[in-house]
């Protein structure tokens, strides 16, 4: 995860994860927005790039998505969420019809974030952010970096380095 997010009216600060699988193919990914007020309103965004701004449009919290940012809040693409009496609400987006036509391809890298009402705090805020590298179903023919392991000299005369604490990997 990535950027830190403030606290909400419980004191604690809303936190990201995501399960299922990165391969596009599979369309099994899940989203998950915890450590919210009970029974608040929100939905997930996402971008292709990180971005910070604090406090954006009198929220409590920091965006942390570059832009444009694209928004999973209408049907079919999307829905807005209740975070139910645990604080938490999840999403499974169809990975083949995400918002305003967008196509992940593989090998990109996309970072995702939720936005919520807080009303006790009679405003609204942010999750941390989190990057997901996407993937293909494993029939495309890995790089020569891609094929050797993490500290080995790959063909290509270059140590593979372990990814960096951005990433989401599987």
């Amino acid at each position: 995860n990535y950027c830190t997010a403030n606290p909400n009216s419980t004191g604690l600060p809303a936190v990201m994860s995501v399960s299922g699988s990165p391969i596009i193919t599979d369309n099994n990914f899940t989203l998950t927005a915890s450590q919210m007020p009970n029974f608040v309103f929100g939905y997930f965004l996402m971008a292709e790039t990180q971005g910070f701004i604090p406090n954006v449009g009198g929220s409590a919290g920091n965006l942390c998505l570059g832009f444009p940012f694209y928004r999973f809040s209408k049907p079919p693409t999307g829905t807005v969420l209740s975070s139910g009496s645990n604080g938490t609400f999840s999403f499974t987006p169809n990975l083949t019809n995400l918002p305003q036509g967008v196509v992940f391809m593989i090998g990109e890298t996309w970072d995702f974030q939720a936005w919520y009402r807080d009303g006790a705090a009679s405003t609204s805020n942010f999750t941390d952010g989190i990057e997901v590298m996407f993937r293909g179903g494993g029939r495309e023919r890995p790089s020569p970096a891609q094929r050797c392991g993490f500290g080995e000299m790959c063909e290509d005369g270059a140590a593979k380095k372990a990814p960096g604490p951005r990433s989401q990997l599987w």
